[in-house]
This record gives C-alpha cells, sequence and structure tokens, in this order.
C-alpha cells in the first residue's frame, strides 16, 4: 500500500505524468496537421448592377509541408517523457522500500535497548547501590555502573531520534503524513 500511495500522490510523478498527457495532445495535433484541409467559402458581391453570389471549394494539399518535423520531435519527447516516468517509478519504490526498512531497523533497535539492556542495567543499578550501602562496595565502582547506565539512556535517545528520522524519510518518500496503522501494515 505505501507504493502504490506513492505512485499516486508524490507530486514530481504527478507532474511528468502531466506532461505527458499534454505531449500526447501534441502528438494528435501535430498527426491531424498533416491531413488535407477541406475549405468552403461563399462571397457575395456586386458588379456592373448585377449581385454575384460565388461559392467555392478548396483543398490544401501538403504534398511539400506534411509535418514530419514536427512529428518527430514530439514522438521523441514522449519517448523521453515515458523513459523518466519509468525511471521516476522505480526511484520512488526504491525510496519507499528503503525509507520503510529503515524505519522497521530503528523501531527494533528502539526496542532491543527500551525492553532488553535498559531494564537490565536499572535492576543492576539497585542491587550494586544496596550493594554500596552494605559497605560491599565502593563508590567508584557505583560511579562506573551509572555512567555506564547514563550511555544507555543516551542510546534509547539516539534510537528514538533515528526512528524519528526513519519516519519522516517514509514519509517523504511515500509523500504524506501516514498513519500508524498504515506503517505497520505496509
Amino acid at each position: 500500500p505505501l507504493i502504490d500511495r506513492a505512485l499516486r500522490v508524490r507530486q514530481d510523478l504527478v507532474a511528468l505524468q502531466r506532461r505527458i498527457v499534454a505531449n500526447r495532445r501534441r502528438i494528435a495535433l501535430a498527426d491531424a496537421q498533416r491531413i488535407p484541409n477541406l475549405i468552403f467559402s461563399l462571397k457575395y458581391g456586386r458588379e456592373e448592377d448585377a449581385n454575384l453570389i460565388v461559392a467555392g471549394i478548396g483543398l490544401s494539399l501538403p504534398f511539400f509541408q506534411r509535418n514530419q518535423g514536427d512529428r518527430a520531435r514530439v514522438r521523441a519527447l514522449d519517448q523521453r517523457l515515458r523513459a523518466s516516468e519509468r525511471r521516476a517509478r522505480l526511484e520512488i519504490e526504491r525510496e519507499v522500500v528503503a525509507a520503510w526498512l529503515a524505519q522497521r531497523a530503528a523501531q527494533r533497535r528502539l526496542a532491543h535497548y527500551g525492553n532488553k539492556i535498559f531494564t537490565r542495567f536499572k535492576a543492576q543499578l539497585r542491587l550494586l547501590e544496596e550493594s554500596f550501602r552494605a559497605g560491599k562496595i565502593g563508590l567508584p565502582q557505583v560511579l562506573l555502573f551509572q555512567r555506564q547506565l547514563l550511555g544507555s539512556q543516551r542510546a534509547i535517545v539516539e534510537a528514538k531520534a533515528a526512528l524519528i528520522r526513519a519516519r519522516i524519510r517514509l514519509e517523504q518518500a511515500v509523500g504524506g503524513s501516514l498513519s500508524l496503522k498504515t506503517v505497520r501494515s505496509k
């Protein structure tokens, strides 16, 4: 669903698709201009006391100018635009997949730090403080462990920031904001 949504709403792709539609209209116009034009005319006039009505039919025959140059130019532009659209679609798909994988990795990293490491550190810190109060260990060991605990807290904050950055990249790749339900279902 994320890739489908990105292919529908990304403005760079939508603009390219509009250029393709406009160029197809130019192709139709160039093709129509190579067809002869039928011209009808009707004239009314007066000459030497007589009223004249003159009708005519004309046909332009494009023997020498069949609009080949313009037709070739707009067809070549159409091929380039279609190739650009295919390239843009592939790039959008790649961006969405990469951003989604980065977000999943950030979620796993945060879950790992939050559920396992930090919980274990807090339990060990309580045991260390009890050992310190009982006089079994000294202050340097408690301070060293507290420094390690702060390092794990810093790692959790960095993991949260990485998750936020990954979420922003995913929303940019998809072309708009996402609900949490949309992101989880991918």
